[in-house]
């Protein structure tokens, strides 16, 4: 398990730690690869590295407005 949620999140929005973002690939980003990296983007659209296993859950239809009204 590469992500705390077990399933794919390339080009989804997710949250970690309280924040959203929109993951942007990396091994973490797939079930069942040897990695963790998660490739991420924030809000003002600037680029950024988590790990799959801090992934808490998929954003909300509300945080992802949120997101792309920033």
């Amino acid at each position: 398990m590469a992500n705390a949620l077990n399933t794919i999140i390339d080009n989804k929005h997710i949250v970690s730690r309280g924040t959203v973002y929109l993951c942007k690939g990396g091994f973490g980003a797939v079930p069942f690869t040897s990695g963790s990296a998660v490739f991420v983007e924030n809000t003002d659209g600037a680029p950024g590295r988590i790990s799959g296993y801090d992934v808490d859950r998929l954003a909300t239809d509300e945080e992802i407005a949120d997101f792309n009204a920033k």
